[in-house]
């Protein structure tokens, strides 16, 4: 199957897509064949039934691998095409995505000069109106000293007019969004509930000290090669 847009004219050649997805009854009822031999044992309880379970266990291992192969052989194609399309796709918009960062930079840049600026005059014109309402007491109390009013005349304040402060920046089809972030600056005060462990670093941990470990724990049950962390040996019955 290949695909276009008109508007990128990108082109893709993908594989043929099925409308519906369906397995074959003659699976499904090999499948089921299975199924009630093996939930046909209720217990292992000698070396016969031992035997018996683990013929049925080979067979629910067998056919369930044997569908997993397929679908990852199906669903090949459809995973490759994906990524061959991002990183085409990628490598064409990776301009696009400078240029908006730079973009996005100065702009940026522009909106805080405004925004420093608009913090002054807002800082002016309130302290401006602080020291015209400090002077207008000081003058209402003068006047009282001098006798030329009342002591318990009332002191009306005017207020400053406002002046009207800068706007912030506008640009068609753009707008100054404000999202809360963070970055981590002392990991060591981070508390433990927010930390997780890298299982991925104690994989690679026993990997390379695998035999090291085994030699170990096979004099001890478990042991913390690393501290917090228990290594123990654990038996599991595989089939294949």
């Amino acid at each position: 199957m290949t695909t276009a847009t008109k508007e990128t004219g990108l082109t893709v050649a993908l594989p043929g897509t099925l409308g519906e997805v369906s397995i074959r009854g003659e699976w499904i009822a090999s499948r089921d064949e299975i199924l009630s031999r093996s939930t046909a044992i209720k217990e292992v309880s000698d070396d016969d039934g031992y035997e018996s379970a683990g013929e049925c266990l080979k067979s629910v291992t067998k056919s369930s691998n044997a569908l997993e192969a397929m679908r990852k052989d199906i669903t090949s194609p459809f995973l490759d095409a994906q990524k061959k399309i991002k990183a085409v796709a990628d490598k064409e918009r990776s301009k696009l995505e400078s240029e908006k960062k730079r973009l996005k930079g100065m702009m940026g840049v522009h909106m805080e000069a405004v925004r420093k600026r608009q913090a002054k005059e807002r800082a002016r014109q309130e302290a401006e109106a602080q020291a015209e309402i400090q002077r207008q007491i000081a003058e209402h109390e003068a006047e009282i000293e001098a006798g030329l009013i009342d002591d318990d005349a009332d002191l009306d304040i005017v207020e400053l007019p406002t002046v009207e402060i800068e706007d912030e920046p506008t640009s068609y089809d753009t707008k100054t969004v404000k999202t809360v972030t963070y970055e981590v600056v002392d990991v060591a005060a981070v508390p433990r509930e927010f930390c997780v462990v890298d299982k991925g670093k104690l994989r690679a941990y026993l990997n390379a000290n695998r035999e090291e470990i085994k030699k170990t724990l096979e004099q001890k049950k478990t042991h913390e090669f690393i501290p917090g962390v228990e290594f123990r040996i654990e038996e599991n019955i595989s089939a294949r």
